[in-house]
């Protein structure tokens, strides 16, 4: 048996079984999880301004300060992918959580690249190529960022339209 209801219905449904009845709570808990998210995610984007730096500068990058960078992108990537994982299974706008899950995955892709790159010695490769080869990787996951982060003004958008117009009505009793 097929269901059919219109887009307006749907709105209406999917407001209703967001996972709160009370939306106080919603903005309190989205809030929180949002603030940790996105907390990581300036770190990151402070991690490639700082590498685009090296990239611009006329200075000698040393080896292990680079290396160093490379350590610090991994962490804040496993950071951002377990932020995602806890925080993300609560949320049902399915375009937020497909543009985080192709955030993540490009982050993971960019994690595995540069992993190699933390431990080998100049020698293997220099401080050249990893910044070349960094610039052309971390080009794509930016734009993947960005994109996560157009979903997710959508969706904060949404909630706070929900919110708003909700805040004053009395609790919902679904018992």
């Amino acid at each position: 048996m097929k269901i059919i209801i219109t887009e307006s219905q749907y709105r209406r449904i999917s407001e209703a079984i967001a996972g709160y009845d009370d939306f106080n709570m919603m903005a309190t808990h989205g809030g929180k999880i949002m603030t940790h998210f996105f907390g990581f995610i300036k770190d990151l984007m402070h991690l490639f301004n700082g590498i685009n730096e090296m990239l611009e500068s006329e200075k000698k990058i040393s080896h292990i300060d680079l290396k160093e960078n490379l350590r610090a992108v991994i962490d804040v990537i496993d950071e951002i992918t377990e932020a995602f994982k806890i925080g993300f299974r609560d949320f049902s706008e399915k375009n937020l959580i497909r543009s985080g899950m192709s955030l993540i995955k490009s982050l993971n892709i960019l994690k595995q690249k540069i992993q190699p790159l933390t431990i080998a010695g100049p020698a293997i490769v220099s401080n050249e190529q990893i910044l070349n080869m960094l610039e052309k990787l971390s080009t794509k996951s930016v734009l993947k960022l960005k994109d996560f982060v157009e979903e997710h003004e959508k969706t904060h958008n949404r909630f706070m339209n929900i919110l708003t117009k909700n805040q004053n009505k009395p609790k919902r009793d679904f018992n």
